[in-house]
């Protein structure tokens, strides 16, 4: 009998160790920071009108060695956020997409969203565009995140980033109110640039908003009639006349189209006085203008009622002797080969013929073609009456009273 009861307690004593070892620890486990879920409503703020509702997360593990991990996890994922090291959280949020634990990813880009607030309220625009900058490198499809940029974007008066931001949100949006919303924010800034550019008789900054606007929604016939008045506003009535023609059945516009038609007839009747004619060389179906650039170098550059803003390539500002100079800015142009970004500089003056520009700004961009030397844009063309004679290759040209 003794033995038998000897045997039953080191049994007993086995179980019981085996159960506080490799058992559920309740105790231990309430002296671990642990997660709290946060709710939606933490995550909006004043950084946008209306935050994309975050997913539940998904429900705690029981098990509470996970749980610590998980815990431990997200308080060293957020430390880098409170330091102001984007790149160090953003290190962390990547982790914890790529190891698949959503509730962890939820959490940290939360956090993110709220670590925002005080960037707008401090008015530190430009470091929450960087740091929104480097979370979309990783989340390049986060509607709310590419709104967020876009606000900031406005709130330094870069209202194209903002635009073409929105624009990027919508494609990735997916719910219809949330597309109405972003087309909502972008209609209001869109009228508030191109009165910003009316009241300041920038013609090519229309010019340059509405041929952008567009190219990215070219069902929206109301951007027609901007850049139709853009050109007319330059004295390009062949631009503007094609322009029209496109939406030239549209009920919505048509008021608004035949009231610029009777105006392009109004313009092109009245006779210029002594117009020059300038001679174009043809090039395949495009035509190029002889440009004296400073008095002192020939370039040919391609006739383009299109471009807002006239283009050199790198070889013709190094014969200028241009190229020691630092540009006076930076300016990103739509392409063929995409959206790409060119340094401005300012020629003293351009000649075509015996009508002259000064101080012209001029981007710097390679155009792969070996004998052209740069696109003779609008801002050019802008300081002159002008009209083109295709079938005779000529350029008339006479100075604005």
């Amino acid at each position: 009998m003794r033995k038998l009861i000897e045997l039953a307690a080191v049994f007993l004593l086995g179980w019981a160790l085996a159960w506080y070892f490799l058992g559920d620890r309740p105790s231990d486990a309430n002296h671990q920071p642990t997660v709290e879920a946060q709710s939606d409503s933490d995550s909006n703020t004043t950084i946008r009108k209306s935050l994309a509702p975050l997913p539940p997360p998904p429900a705690p593990r029981n098990n509470a060695s996970r749980s610590q991990t998980a815990s431990l996890a997200s308080q060293n994922a957020n430390q880098p956020l409170a330091q102001g090291d984007i790149n160090g959280f953003i290190a962390s949020l990547q982790t914890q997409r790529d190891a698949g634990d959503d509730n962890q990813w939820q959490q940290l880009r939360m956090a993110f969203f709220r670590a925002l607030q005080p960037l707008k309220s401090d008015k530190q625009y430009r470091r929450a565009v960087d740091w929104l900058t480097a979370y979309l490198q990783v989340e390049y499809d986060d509607v709310a995140a590419l709104q967020a940029l876009a606000e900031f974007h406005y709130l330094q008066a870069n209202y194209l980033a903002a635009i073409d931001t929105l624009y990027l949100a919508k494609s990735y949006a997916h719910d219809s109110d949330k597309i109405a919303e972003i087309v909502t924010t972008q209609r209001a800034i869109t009228a508030e640039y191109a009165a910003h550019l009316h009241n300041k008789d920038d013609h090519l900054g229309l010019l340059d908003l509405y041929q952008r606007l567009v190219s990215v929604e070219p069902e929206h016939s109301a951007h027609y009639i901007g850049l139709a008045e853009a050109y007319l506003d330059l004295g390009n009535e062949t631009d503007a006349r094609r322009t029209l023609d496109i939406v030239a059945y549209d009920p919505e516009t048509d008021t608004k189209v035949q009231q610029l038609l009777k105006r392009i007839e109004k313009q092109s009747t009245q006779p210029a006085e002594n117009p020059e004619a300038v001679v174009l060389t043809p090039h395949g179906s495009h035509l190029l203008a002889r440009v004296l650039f400073n008095s002192q170098a020939y370039g040919q550059l391609l006739l383009d009622t299109g471009a807002s803003l006239t283009v050199i390539t790198a070889d013709m500002l190094q014969e200028l002797s241009l190229d020691r100079f630092t540009p006076v800015r930076k300016a990103w142009f739509n392409t063929a080969n995409g959206v790409v970004e060119a340094p401005i500089y300012v020629i003293n003056r351009i000649t075509i013929g015996a009508q002259s520009v000064d101080n012209l700004e001029v981007a710097v961009m390679d155009l792969n073609s070996p004998h052209i030397n740069g696109l003779l844009g609008m801002n050019f063309l802008q300081h002159f009456r002008f009209s083109i004679d295709q079938q005779s290759n000529v350029l008339y040209l006479s100075p604005r009273g």
